[in-house]
């Protein structure tokens, strides 16, 4: 795809610019928007998640801004590197970072100071928070373990505190993945504008 581009845009086809966008357009609404709501159409209530159309509409819009996040993230890397296999090593590294740093495999409660700043260099970091508080902010939970008759009532705030999440960070999650989608198609344009240059 590299060397199509550059094919095209030397023979004046399209700029820098109108690539990035139609990639984005192209790959988001079919790849990265469509799949997730049927997804969530099907999922969701089979799941036994919290059962409103809101808490089920903000689900979907969440892993929609995580999937965008990833899928914008990647093209920059794609067209910083030149060389296929610097680019697939370099995603991959980037991909382990953000899942070991987005809070479900390390919890942040057991994170402190550097470690825990750290976090926020994942945009799976707000995904996981943002999805944790839509749905277990404000609902009563009963856990019953099987083969027990004991039951044990808790909120899942308990739960959101035990995970190092802080409810009320929601809108500012949401808000950073949008952010951080922009910012990378912003990236991709600057680096295919200014640095990525065709070599004969």
């Amino acid at each position: 795809e590299r060397l199509l581009y550059f094919h095209e845009h030397s023979s004046g086809c399209y700029g820098p610019g109108a690539y990035v966008l139609a990639k984005a357009l192209c790959e988001l609404l079919p790849l990265r928007v469509l799949p997730v709501f049927l997804f969530g159409a099907i999922a969701y209530p089979m799941i036994g998640l919290k059962p409103t159309a809101e808490a089920a509409a903000w689900f979907a819009a969440v892993v929609c801004l995580a999937n965008a996040n990833a899928s914008a993230m990647f093209n920059c890397i794609g067209v910083a590197c030149a060389n296929t296999a610097l680019g697939t090593l370099l995603a991959v590294v980037v991909a382990l970072v953000s899942q070991l740093l987005s809070g479900f495999i390390l919890n942040k409660n057991s994170l402190e100071g550097a470690a825990l700043g750290l976090t926020r260099l994942s945009f799976l970091n707000y995904a996981f928070e943002a999805l944790m508080i839509n749905e277990l902010d404000g609902v009563a939970i009963v856990i019953q373990p099987k083969g027990m008759d004991k039951s044990f009532p808790t909120t899942g705030q308990v739960i959101l505190d035990q995970i190092g999440v802080d409810a009320d960070n929601f809108a500012a999650d949401v808000a950073t993945l949008c952010v951080w989608l922009v910012a990378c198609i912003a990236l991709s344009y600057a680096i295919l504008k200014w640095f990525v240059k065709e070599t004969r």
